[in-house]
């Protein structure tokens, strides 16, 4: 299927039609994919918003493309194409592999702290670290500082997510000196 021709119409209808074939095809899905991945926007991202749509119906699309998303994610210089990404891991499985999310950590935690016109990719890391944490509890605190050292600096939508995120947390910095006195 030519997506680029598709896609050269950004209206929503045309954006969930495309979900609705790539939604119920791997291959055509894979293809989307292929074509978010060459960072030419805008075509990246209409791309990458059709593949989220798919995802809404069926998170398993994106199985076999994981490592290669996060190993690709930080090479993106796109900041919409980017928070699209980040956001797909919002809903979907989280890298199984232990590199893989390791690297999807640090890509997240490095998103948290650049200096972005875009805020999307900040607040959709800040989400997927949060579900990481309720697996690796030891990443709340470095998560906790860095969403309170962001806030001075940060958008209303920010730091509503920023104080949403922390309260879920359910961590306090008193924490940390308790552990150490243990």
């Amino acid at each position: 299927m030519d997506w680029k021709k598709i896609l050269n119409d950004s209206g929503k209808k045309t954006i969930y039609r495309v979900a609705g074939i790539a939604g119920t095809d791997a291959n055509a899905f894979e293809q989307l994919l292929e074509l978010s991945l060459t960072d030419k926007s805008p075509m990246c991202n209409r791309a990458a918003r059709a593949m989220y749509l798919c995802l809404e119906k069926d998170i398993f699309l994106i199985e076999p493309h994981v490592g290669r998303i996060v190993r690709t994610l930080p090479d993106l210089k796109n900041e919409s194409l980017r928070g699209n990404f980040i956001k797909m891991f919002t809903i979907c499985n989280l890298p199984e592999d232990e590199d893989d999310l390791g690297g999807m950590i640090n890509i997240c935690f490095d998103f948290m702290n650049m200096s972005m016109k875009r805020i999307a990719a900040k607040i959709y890391s800040m989400e997927v670290l949060y579900r990481i944490c309720e697996f690796l509890p030891e990443l709340k605190g470095e998560l906790y500082w860095t969403i309170k050292n962001q806030m001075p600096y940060s958008t209303p939508g920010f730091i509503s997510r920023g104080r949403k995120i922390i309260k879920k947390l359910n961590y306090s910095p008193d924490d940390e000196y308790i552990s150490e006195m243990e």
